[in-house]
């Protein structure tokens, strides 16, 4: 649902479009580290809305495409414990909206982070993972902090 000036009142579970995402990864072992990198393009299919919001009618918007490159380095201190290191950079092309008569495009962004993480295995079922990532580009956040428990149950 929006308000009476478009803006969404609740937050969206995703971007809305559909889109295909191939990417390709390399792993190399060397112990007791592991170097990896990776590549991806994520075409955004276009879509017709012909829906009025707040008095605006949008007939199609195209979102924009996204190039992403990330590689870096997991190093094992031992059996329970491992850090990684890497950094990771995302081009998003232009996304497009079109109204009747108009047609508005949004400005290109460059996302560049560099990523420390650390994982350590309290049980044999049970982790603790954080990752720190620190932007580097404008368009980038300052910095991007997350925590995961996760458990597996079999």
């Amino acid at each position: 649902p929006r308000d009476q000036f478009g803006v969404e009142e609740k937050l969206a579970t995703g971007s809305g479009y559909w889109s295909a995402e191939p990417s390709i990864t390399m792993l190399y072992p060397t112990d007791p580290a592991v170097i990896y990198a990776t590549a991806s393009y994520a075409y955004g299919f276009e879509q017709s809305i012909k829906k009025t919001i707040s008095g605006v009618t949008i007939n199609k918007v195209e979102p924009g495409d996204v190039a992403t490159v990330s590689m870096g380095m997991g190093f094992a201190l031992n059996s329970r414990f491992s850090y990684s290191l890497g950094y990771k950079y995302a081009y998003l092309w232009p996304s497009a909206i079109d109204f009747p008569g108009d047609r508005e495009r949004s400005k290109s962004a460059q996302v560049g982070v560099v990523a420390l993480g650390f994982s350590f295995r309290l049980t044999d079922r049970i982790w603790i993972n954080s990752t720190y990532e620190f932007g580097t580009t404008a368009d980038a956040p300052n910095t991007h902090i997350m925590f995961r428990i996760p458990i597996t149950f079999w």
